[in-house]
This record gives C-alpha cells, structure tokens and sequence, in this order.
C-alpha cells in the first residue's frame, strides 16, 4: 500500500492556531513537572536511577494512550480530546502539588502520560493537516515554537515560585485549563480534521519512513532527557540549584529564536539538508560541553545553539511527515512519533540517570554527540525524497 500524499492547497489557520496552543501547554506541563519532581526528589536524597525511572513511568501511559487512539478519533474531533487531554494533565497536575509519596508520582506520572499523549498526537496530525504545503516549513516551525516556548516557561516556575509549596503546581494546572477553554473555543471555527489510522498502519508507516522515525527519536532521547536530567547534570558541575534548572530554558531559548528561520528554510531547501546541518550542530554543541565552566559565557552559547539544531531536527522531521502523508497515515504517523519519542527519551533517562550514578557525568553528553553523529551519517546516507 502506497502511504498518503499530502494535497491541501490553502491553509486552515484556525485549526494551526488551536494545535499551536495545544502544544503550548503541552511543553509548560512538561516543561516544569520534570525538573521540578527531579530538583525535588534530589533534595530528598533519592537515588538518581530512581529519579529516572519514576520520569519514564510516563511512557507507560503514553502507550496505553496510543493503543485506543484510533478509537478515540474515529469517536470525537481534535478540538474535543485535546480540550479533554489538557483538563485531565491539569488535574494531574495539581494532585502532584498535593502529596510527596514518590509511590504516588509513579501513578500520576503514568495518568499524566495517557493526558498528554492525545494533545501531542493529535496537535501534530493536526497542524500538518490544516497547513497547505508552501508554507508548511513555517507553519510547523510555529508550532514547535510554541512547544519550546512551553517547555521554556516552565522551569522558570522553579526559580519563579519556588520547591516549598504546591504553588508552581497549582499556577499551571491553571494556566493549562485556561488554554483547553481557548481551544476549545477555536476548534469550533476550524475545518480541518484529523483522519482515522486504519489497522496495521503504525507497522506501515515504520516500513515507509524509517529515518523520520530515527531523527524523532534522536530529538526524543536528547529533549527529553534534558529536560528531566540536566539540572541534575549542572548540579553535579557546581551550579546552583536554582540556575541549574534554568539552563533547560536556554536551550529551549535557542529553539525559539531559531524557529521561523528553520522553517522558511525548510520552505526553500532540500529539507533533508536542513536535517543534515541540524544534526550536526547537535553532534558538536554536545561533544563540546564537558570542555566548557559552569560558570562562564560559553556554555550560555553553546546551550543556545543547540537548541537551535535540536528543534531543527524535529522540525524537519515533522515538515517531512505532513509533506508525504495526510489522512489516517499522518494520525498513524504522529502515534509512532510520539511513541518513538517516548521509547528514545525513557532509554535515555533511565540510561542517563546510570550514567550520572556510575560514571562521570560529562559522559551524558558525550553520548548524545555520538547519538547525532549516527543520525548525521543516516540522513547523508539517504536521497532527497526517500
């Protein structure tokens, strides 16, 4: 079976605005609970491979999630279950600020994972669908901008209200439900609409595009870990606890400014060069780190740059994705997305959290600087349109 091309030929800004927001509030969820729950079981003493497992239990909802997504859009719109997706991670949220049973987090973070997964598939097949394919680059850069502006603003809780009270729980939980009311407001004037996957096509779709499959998870094992184990990382270099946790934001800092500009790239190259160049940049930023003071400007630098390759990695992969397929694959598409980002980054923090208990901690970025190069020699190794 021939996958789906993708044809639409003018753009449904609604249903891009709604998805944008969606996964907004997506990256602010994640962007503060893991380094706050990290920062807040360090301070408790527990044990780094601990703190890295009780972070990947979320993948076991995201999976359970995936296995009745098909179902669920055959059942409801986008609008409706990224709304439902978004109210349920905010009463997650909130019951996270409400106890300190790291028993219980493994629950909440496994019920956080079924929540969040259906606003990541989701807004992803969704802003692919609603964008034409001139300016889909763009469109896509937009809502990745927005993820990282999410995962950006919500270590800043940290420093911002502090580890000794619910507050940063409490804040967001609300910030989130507000954003599920707007989408829910704005999908009511949107016209696109996500297909619905059909049987054995997660299996067809790693067959027809495994190396989209690769750069999603290069980005997931590297993201993700970041965001749960860096602050840990920057920790053991003698940063501040405060400051520690902010240099996800730099990082995220660097996706945003570099955003639209990687998608009018991706608008006007050969997209999988931009991928090449992306993958590279996260190949040296990475390998230079353990060489670089805590304390001096270099590292600032470094961090911004690559999160500019970083997000490129993704953007591009997720451009690549809306240009060849639409319908049920793109919804198939974005769940092996979300499941390969969930798979890359669980490997990583259980396998970062070793790491930093056995080893050096400047080995966790040596080995992302080998994950890219592999990556790199992937993509040089495929043809334009593969």
């Amino acid at each position: 079976m021939v996958p789906s091309i993708a044809t639409r030929k003018t753009s449904d800004f609604p249903s891009i605005l709604a998805a944008s927001f969606g996964i907004g509030a997506f990256g602010l969820a994640l962007g503060l609970t893991y380094p706050l729950l990290t920062l807040l079981m360090a301070e408790r003493g527990v044990p780094s491979h601990i703190i890295g497992l009780n972070a990947a239990a979320m993948g076991i909802g995201i999976a359970l999630s995936t296995l009745v997504m098909s179902r669920l859009t055959a059942r409801f719109s986008p609008g409706f279950l990224i709304t439902v997706g978004l109210l349920g991670s905010a009463a997650v949220i909130l019951a996270f600020g409400m106890t300190d049973d790291i028993a219980v987090w493994f629950a909440l973070r496994i019920f956080l994972g079924f929540n969040v997964n259906a606003v990541f598939v989701l807004t992803e097949a969704w802003v692919n669908e609603a964008a034409a394919d001139n300016i889909r680059g763009r469109a896509v850069s937009g809502y990745a901008m927005s993820l990282t502006i999410g995962f950006a603003l919500g270590p800043l809780g940290v420093p911002l209200f502090g580890t000794a009270s619910a507050l940063p729980f409490a804040v967001c939980a609300v910030f989130v439900s507000m954003t599920a009311i707007v989408i829910a407001l704005l999908s009511k004037r949107a016209k696109a609409r996500t297909g619905i996957a059909p049987p054995g096509s997660l299996k067809q779709f790693l067959f027809a595009a495994p190396l989209l499959v690769v750069m999603v998870m290069a980005f997931g094992f590297s993201d993700w870990t970041m965001i749960s184990m860096m602050p840990v990382y920057f920790l053991e270099k003698g940063m501040a606890p405060s400051l520690s946790s902010t240099m996800v934001s730099i990082v995220h800092l660097g996706m945003i400014l570099f955003a639209l500009p990687t998608g009018y790239a991706l608008d006007r190259l050969p997209r999988l060069r931009v991928a090449a160049v992306c993958a590279a940049g996260s190949a040296l930023t990475f390998a230079a780190m353990p060489f670089l003071s805590a304390q001096g400007a270099g590292i600032w630098i470094t961090l911004i740059v690559l999160g500019a390759c970083l997000g490129g990695v993704y953007t591009t992969a997720l451009t690549l994705l809306g240009e060849r397929f639409a319908g049920g694959m793109l919804v198939a598409g974005s769940a092996v997305f979300s499941m390969s980002f969930t798979l890359a980054g669980t490997l990583g923090m259980i396998g970062a959290g070793a790491v930093l208990e056995l080893a050096s901690h400047e080995a966790v970025p040596v080995g992302f600087a080998i994950c890219f190069v592999l990556l790199l020699i992937a993509i040089l190794s495929t043809k334009q349109g593969d």
